[in-house]
């Protein structure tokens, strides 16, 4: 790669799931992403199919809504000490780990846009409630810092976590 400093990734179909960051570089073994920005872009024809579709359609007015750190159970101590449940074996392996840093991420990404044209959705506020809310269709962009998984069998039931919770503490159904 030499002096190469930036790769830019257009994979196709199933390549889409390989962590190319994760690449050893041949020369050191060192993950890609240690001496390299790595970026995936579409290919041609989907962005292509991309452009077209934003024909005609109005930007939206507000910049960005982002949403981290979401809880994902009873054992997070965001709960308060009464409510939390003791945590089985099958408990621990079946909740997700809270993602701390994606809190601070999303304050970080909120620094960067004015006050009155940004919404952000941390902790309890991360469910999937807000973000089905159709008034997210008023910002250009929304960022997602939580935990996801993808089904290669069944891509439709691929997805982000957010927090089951609502603000109250409340299981969402």
């Amino acid at each position: 790669l030499g002096r190469v400093r930036r790769v830019a990734v257009v994979a196709d179909e199933a390549l889409q799931a390989l962590p190319f960051a994760a690449l050893p570089v041949p020369d050191t073994g060192e993950p890609l992403v240690e001496s390299h920005a790595i970026v995936q872009l579409p290919s041609a024809s989907l962005l292509a199919d991309l452009r077209a579709r934003q024909q005609g359609r109005p930007t939206p007015p507000e910049i960005m809504a982002g949403f981290g750190d979401p809880v994902f159970g009873p054992s997070d101590d965001r709960f308060p000490q009464e409510d939390r449940r003791p945590r089985s074996a099958e408990d621990r392996r079946s909740e997700l780990a809270r993602l701390p840093r994606s809190s601070r991420e999303v304050k970080a990404i909120r620094n960067l846009v004015p006050a009155e044209r940004g919404r952000w959705f941390i902790g309890f506020e991360a469910n999937r409630r807000a973000a089905m809310d159709p008034g997210l269709a008023r910002y250009r962009y929304i960022h997602f810092a939580t935990h996801g998984y993808v089904d290669p069998e069944n891509p439709n039931l691929s997805g982000i976590q957010l927090s089951p919770f609502d603000a109250q503490k409340q299981p969402l159904p």
